[in-house]
Parts: C-alpha cells; structure tokens; sequence
C-alpha cells in the first residue's frame, strides 16, 4: 500500500523544464518591448496628424471684393464695399495680414489693390506715417493753382511729395520739404477724394508748424515746385 502512494505522488509531480523561466523572462521582455513600440509609434503618427492638420488650419483675413484704387482712405462705411472677411488655409496667411476692422480703417491705399488680394499692412499707409519726423505736426490746406506745379494737378492723399523753393534771383532751385504726406484730396466743389481716377483740386498736407509761414509764403510768390514720389 505505501508503495502505489509512492507511485501515484511520483505520478502527480509535474515533470521539470530547464530553462522555463529564462524563455518567461525573455517573453516579458519582448511584450513591454512591443508595447514601447506601439507606444512610439502612436507618438509619431499623432505627431504626423497635427503636421497635417497644421496645413489645414484656417484663418480669417480681409480679402478684395471690389477693386481698392490708389489713395483710397478705407473707413467703416466703405470697407465692405470692397472687401470681405473669409477664412483661408493658415500657411497662405501672411503675419501682417489684416483681419479686423479697427486695424483697417483709416487707411490709405498706396497703390491699386486688385480683386483676391488678401490684404496686408503694407499696401496702406496711415495718417501717423504722414507726420513722422514732422515737429508739431499741423494740416496745411492749398488749391493746385497756389503752386507753379503740381504733378499735372493729380495727387491723391497717401501719396508723399517733395517741395523745391525756386529763387528767380539767383536763378536756382533746392529742395526745401521731403516726404510730406497729402492727407486729404478734394474736387472742385469741395468733395472729398477717396481714390477716384481723376485728380484733386485741393489739398490737405502735413507739415511741421514752424514751416508754415514760410510755405504760405512760398505759395503767394509762386515759387514753389512739387515733385510726386513714385514708389
């Protein structure tokens, strides 16, 4: 009897595997290894999908309606006419881009702006622009026959003009005013221009306060020239 005991234990004893658990070590090690894996992988493809979308990004800008002449002054009433806002893919988006209103209005245009175009501070320029470098800066009034010439009659406000004061005495001429900003352009009846095609009749400038006997001056005697700044 204590003999089959012997036997049925010798039975039930599971038999011994060498190396069992080396091959337990070396599986568990190959799962973390695989899930550190799966977890890189997921890294870069999340990494890669926001790269994606990035370039999908959309932001809004002011985008050309209707063509913006040259000297037109851009105000609340008149923005919409001309442009609209609308959301555009982020990378075609430039850091200057305008896309409210408060950063558009009062602005000049600097040149014409044609239909599409997303616009940009640097197609405008503004009234402070005008009267960098000016001290006391005050606005000068004047009619184009008050100047021997003044560009064919045609400026409009945006536009900058040098001043040359002539001396019939002597017979010369020497620049007396650079880079002064036309403000406002008005037509014969007193209307104000916003960048239509044909030229003003009045002028509003900006100029230093202590300069404006002598321009005044100078536009009595007829002995002042302007000359447009082309750009």
């Amino acid at each position: 009897m204590k003999k089959t005991g012997e036997n049925r234990e010798r039975k039930e004893r599971k038999p011994y595997t060498p190396g069992k658990g080396k091959r337990q070590r070396i599986l568990t090690g190959a799962v973390v290894a695989a899930f550190a894996s799966a977890l890189a992988i997921f890294g870069i493809m999340v990494s890669m999908e926001r790269s994606v979308l990035a370039k999908y990004e959309k932001r809004e800008i002011y985008v050309v309606t209707e063509p913006i002449p040259q000297g037109m002054i851009l105000t609340a009433e008149n923005l919409f006419d001309h442009a609209e806002l609308r959301s555009v893919d982020a990378g075609c988006v430039p850091e200057s881009a305008l896309a409210s209103p408060d950063a558009i209005e009062g602005l000049i245009s600097r040149y014409p702006i044609e239909t599409g175009t997303l616009l940009t501070a640097g197609m405008f320029v503004s009234p402070e622009e005008g009267m960098r470098g000016l001290i006391d800066p005050v606005l000068v009034g004047f009619k184009a026959e008050d100047l021997y010439q003044v560009v064919g009659g045609i400026l409009r406000p945006g536009d900058r003009v040098h001043i040359y004061a002539a001396d019939e005495a002597l017979g010369e001429t020497a620049l007396r005013w650079s880079d002064l900003f036309i403000a406002n352009a008005f037509d014969a009846s007193g209307s104000e221009l916003t960048g239509s095609g044909s030229g003003g009749s009045r002028y509003n400038i900006y100029l230093s306060q202590a300069d404006v006997e002598e321009f005044y001056q100078g536009m009595d005697s007829k002995s002042l020239r302007v000359v447009k700044v082309c750009e």
